[in-house]
């Protein structure tokens, strides 16, 4: 479910720049809209970063669902401020609203998704999440998000083969599948991040 959700959000956003595309360069916004755009952007980037930062580390999973919801309800009071600005803009924001709301749920159905497997392996994923962590920490911000969605596409296939491998003792198997459960969190969070801050929620950025 994870990858296909995945996918799904990242379709969310190219549609809408798609179907988008002529209307917002239909607006041309004046460079006073434009740069009340801009200073609402930067409000909005100071008001969620703290809750960015707990999404990086928070562990439990009911509890960054709640998070994920702050954050959509953030981009939702930002929205109609927005609209305020810009009312000729207003069904342009709305739909981008659309996609951050859609995409939240998709975030949050692959937390639950991943609660049948944590529940089993949760110790040792968050033992392998600190490791990691501690070794990628200084790298993950200069990594785009082009290619972390390959790392994880490259993670689900290692998780395939390695679940489809009968010859590996069960210890060893579940190991290895803690360790890509592991990395894949980080990296989903750390996109999630991206999306969330740099597209979903950002709409200045689609004004430019």
């Amino acid at each position: 479910m994870a990858d296909e959700n995945r996918k799904l959000m990242q379709d969310n956003r190219k549609e809408f720049r798609g179907e988008n595309k002529d209307a917002i360069k239909d607006l041309n916004l004046d460079e006073e809209t434009k740069a009340a755009l801009k200073s609402l952007h930067e409000e909005m980037i100071a008001e969620s970063k703290p809750l960015v930062e707990k999404l990086r580390t928070e562990k439990d999973l009911e509890a960054r669902k709640v998070i994920l919801d702050e954050l959509a309800t953030i981009g939702k009071k930002y929205a109609e401020k927005a609209k305020e600005i810009a009312p000729e803009a207003g069904a342009v924001i709305g739909e981008r609203q659309k996609v951050m709301e859609e995409n939240n749920t998709l975030r949050k159905e692959n937390l639950d998704a991943r609660k049948d497997f944590r529940e089993e392996r949760s110790d040792i994923v968050e033992k392998y999440k600190a490791a990691f962590m501690e070794k990628l920490k200084a790298k993950l911000d200069t990594i785009p998000s082009e290619k972390l969605e390959k790392v994880l596409e490259k993670l689900e296939a290692m998780e395939a083969k390695i679940e489809a491998n009968t010859s590996l003792a069960p210890d060893k198997k579940e190991k290895l599948l803690a360790q890509i459960d592991a990395l894949r969190e980080i990296i989903e969070a750390k996109m999630d991040e991206y999306n969330i801050i740099n597209d979903e929620l950002n709409l200045e950025e689609i004004f430019e």
